[in-house]
């Protein structure tokens, strides 16, 4: 973020803008919970099945009927030993805009869909967990094989799905907690436990919700979620504290004393990059943060400024918000160590969000052409 500020501020050359783009197709999935039924739905699929690998199993007589999504359709045919497999090479695509939790391979139990319960299968090259992002493809090993003695039946023909969930982001405003979750996939429930806990929120999102003594639980969740602080929010000793905002950035710090008539009480009228300064009742500056509205093709965000602890969580935030958690950082996004000062940079045709471990932060919304950038190190403060 060093060289980019000092590239911007006083060479005044242009950001060089990422364009990316994804289609958006929509696909049929086939879940087996006791009868067979579809639903059109954004999904990753199956794209090719192979045989790997066999130990004394009829090759001629095994086969791999169909796949549709992500359920196999197989005849398998062992052989009369107890060591007797055979495994198959499944390569996943997920060519949507969403990522995707592995959650398990599952079969119903009825005969129609597995008809031999005396031979498992077993899913490998994938962990349960596991994030498919948007636009990549995984392959995975399924082996059939005998779960025990003695072998009354060598022929199995089944249904198996193997099982993903569609992850939607969390997004936080106004609120100053640490180590919360970033996503949830679903048909996940999350308790998310507040270290400084706002008085109340407000909850954006197709969910269940309730909060409670600082805890928010959610549920049943089917699309992206916002969660909002109310406007008056407290420190860690319980005392309130107001955010005030600023379209151009000044040279304050944590412990700053400012008058806050000369600041806007709500970022309404704000369009574009802005900066949020927390007060405490003494009107000292208890936190700095660097944000941006919302469009119809980049949400709105904030990170962290000057407060070099934040790095961590300032990550997690444009993971999150570039559609991946903090173990699966988005293609969009990099980090690189810019001689002993860490950056982590986001990118795309509508916004690039950057913050450094120096307590620096960077946001150009291209939409609206403006820019934000706070570096400690250097003494600039500026929104333009």
């Amino acid at each position: 973020m060093k060289r980019m500020i000092i590239f911007i501020f006083l060479l005044s050359i242009s950001t060089v803008f990422l364009g990316i783009g994804f289609a958006a197709i929509d696909n049929i999935t086939l879940e087996l919970n006791g009868n067979a039924g579809v639903k059109k739905i954004d999904y990753i699929k199956i794209t090719n099945i192979e045989y790997k690998s066999d130990v004394l199993a009829d090759l001629e007589e095994s086969k791999i009927n169909n796949y549709y999504n992500t359920t196999i359709n197989s005849k398998v045919v062992l052989g009369n030993d107890i060591t007797s497999s055979i495994s198959y090479e499944v390569t996943l695509k997920n060519d949507t805009e969403s990522s995707f939790k592995y959650i398990d391979a599952i079969h119903d139990n009825l005969p129609k869909f597995y008809d031999n319960e005396n031979i498992e299968y077993e899913v490998t090259g994938i962990e349960k967990g596991k994030i498919l992002l948007p636009d990549t493809e995984k392959v995975i090993t399924i082996t059939f094989k005998y779960k025990e003695l003695p072998i009354e039946n060598n022929i199995l023909n089944s249904y198996i799905n193997i099982k993903f969930s569609k992850v939607h982001n969390i997004q936080y405003v106004n609120i100053d907690s640490t180590n919360l979750i970033n996503s949830i996939a679903e048909e996940e429930s999350s308790n998310i436990e507040f270290s400084n806990p706002p008085t109340s929120i407000d909850v954006e999102g197709d969910l269940d919700y309730e909060y409670n003594n600082g805890v928010l639980s959610i549920s049943n969740v089917t699309s992206d979620i916002k969660i909002t602080a109310s406007e008056e929010e407290t420190s860690e000793n319980n005392e309130a504290v107001t955010p005030v905002y600023s379209i151009t950035a000044k040279n304050i710090s944590i412990g700053s004393t400012i008058n806050p008539n000369e600041y806007q009480n709500t970022n309404e009228n704000i369009n574009g990059p802005y900066m949020k300064y927390t007060v405490d009742s003494n009107n000292q500056v208890v936190k700095i943060e660097g944000c941006k509205t919302g469009t119809a093709n980049a949400n709105e965000v904030c990170i962290t400024a000057v407060d070099t602890n934040e790095y961590s969580n300032n990550k997690a935030i444009l993971a999150s918000y570039f559609g991946g958690n903090i173990n699966n950082t988005p293609s969009e996004c990099s980090e690189e160590d810019n001689f002993g000062t860490m950056e982590f940079t986001c990118a795309n045709s509508y916004v690039v969000l950057a913050a450094d471990s120096d307590g620096g932060i960077f946001i150009n919304d291209i939409e609206h052409s403006k820019q934000c950038v706070i570096n400690p190190s250097f003494g600039i403060y500026s929104c333009n």
